[in-house]
């Protein structure tokens, strides 16, 4: 599946061809971000939704690992996402990317190499900002305005948690996150 936003290319692997495909693209980069879409805010309690990678600007892709619609095994790309999370010759970028670290050490990774977090350089470009978000820092600085996770998962009594959230709603999400 593919959505294209303004100036950028969104993708949902649901298959193993995909997969495999982008693996090898993967396997030969020095430098890529990544980010997890998981069932909380607390990485000590969150399962796995799905992991967003992207290589270059403007193109990120989602593989979901737990949603409603069928998906890829997450065991199976946690396996083959543990080389080149594992590779300390391959540099990581990610916004809040302590979070994600949890997440993968939970899931049986020790992401190594070069880390680069967006959220930390934010507040060292500027520490007065009043908030350090993803969409702030977005729309604080690049003037872009994020899909609000609210669109996805609602609020209130009537939130849902993101592995109940369709891979058409998702993957744009997630895929932009990255």
């Amino acid at each position: 599946t593919k959505h294209t936003a303004t100036k950028a290319e969104y993708i949902a692997i649901q298959t193993d061809q995909e997969w495999q495909k982008y693996y090898k693209q993967l396997q030969s980069s020095t430098v890529f971000a990544i980010d997890t879409e998981t069932t909380s805010i607390n990485p000590m309690e969150a399962e796995l939704c799905g992991i967003s990678i992207s290589l270059k600007s403007g193109h990120g892709v989602y593989i979901p690992t737990k949603c409603p619609e069928k998906h890829l095994s997450q065991t199976e790309v946690i396996e083959s996402l543990r080389g080149v999370l594992e590779d300390d010759s391959i540099a990581k970028i990610g916004h809040n990317i302590k979070y994600d670290l949890v997440v993968f050490h939970n899931a049986g990774i020790d992401v190594q190499g070069d880390l680069h977090d967006t959220l930390i350089a934010a507040w060292l470009i500027d520490a007065s900002r009043s908030g350090y978000s993803m969409d702030a820092v977005a729309l604080g600085t690049l003037g872009y305005e994020c899909i609000p996770i609210k669109e996805l998962i609602g609020v209130g009594k009537s939130q849902i948690t993101f592995d109940k959230v369709p891979i058409e709603d998702a993957y744009p999400y997630a895929a932009e996150d990255v």
